[in-house]
Parts: structure tokens; sequence; C-alpha cells
């Protein structure tokens, strides 16, 4: 069993910042016309992080087949994400920190990566019940912690959606 441990964000944010500058560059070479865009939990002031670096790359749909193979030379695939003709991900767990790259087509459902990163900056409500959560997991199941925060970003993007309409 794999466990998960989580520390502030703020103990891990500048190695994050300095590592999102160094991955964004040699992505946006690798990549001409993607954008880069910081998300996950080292994206966002005040949360528990597992210390990770993730990165979404958003790309057209006629770019993203060349876009995948060429981060598939890079990196190493991250096989149990799902996986599709508009999203693939990938990763390092070699580097410092730990990267995950989310490659997507723009305008599409991925982009909740970026909703829900905002949502947590925005709504300090969120961002405490986000670290809740995680305060039950540390020390943990990865596994069981990634299923119930997939459903708690369901569940939030799902209730801002709601408050849109």
């Amino acid at each position: 069993m794999e466990q998960v441990h989580f520390v502030p964000e703020a103990t891990v944010r500048d190695k994050v910042i300095s590592a999102f500058e160094l991955h964004g560059r040699w992505l946006k070479e690798l990549i001409p016309d993607c954008d880069v865009e910081h998300v996950g939990s080292t994206a966002v002031a005040g949360t528990l992080t597992k210390g990770d670096l993730d990165i979404l790359v958003l790309v057209t749909m006629e770019a993203f087949p060349c876009a995948e193979a060429r981060l598939a030379e890079r990196l190493e695939r991250n096989a149990p994400s799902w996986r599709s003709d508009v999203f693939s991900s990938f990763k390092d767990d070699a580097a410092d920190p730990s990267l995950g790259v989310q490659l997507a087509v723009r305008g599409r459902a991925s982009e909740h990566f970026i909703r829900f990163r905002d949502m947590l900056a925005a709504e300090p409500r969120l961002l405490a019940e986000y670290n809740s959560l995680k305060v039950q997991f540390d020390g943990g199941d990865m596994d069981s912690y990634r299923e119930r925060k997939g459903e708690f970003i369901e569940r939030a993007l799902a209730t801002r959606l709601l408050d849109q309409s």
C-alpha cells in the first residue's frame, strides 16, 4: 500500500515555482503554441500538498497527436490516469519535485484543472474543506485518497456549475 503524506504548500513554494519555470520553458520549446498552466495543490497558496508539481499543457486538437508523441519521448506515461484523443497524462517521479504533466485539448472538459485551481484560490471555505479531506488521509492509503479527492473535485465543480445557472 502506497501511503500519502502532505505538507503545507508554503514549505515547498520556492522549489515548485523554480521547477515550474524550468519545466515550462522546455515544454514551450518542445510544443510550440501550447499554453502551460501550473495546476494542482502547489498552485494554490494555503493548501496542503504532496509537494509535487502538476502542469497542464493545452494545445489545439490538430497539435494534440504530435504533442503527445513528443511528451511520450521525454516522460513516462502516467498509467493509472485515463487517456483519450483529447487528454493524456505523463510523469517524472525522479524530478525534484516530482512532476505530473497533463496534456489536453483547449476548450475541452480537461480544463477543469484550471477551474478547480481558481475555485480553491477564490473560495476560502472550499480550500478549508479540501485541506480537511487531506488531513483525514495523511499517512493513509494513496488509492483511497485519490478516489475521495476525485469525488470532492467533481462535487465542487458540479456545485459551481449549478450556482452559475
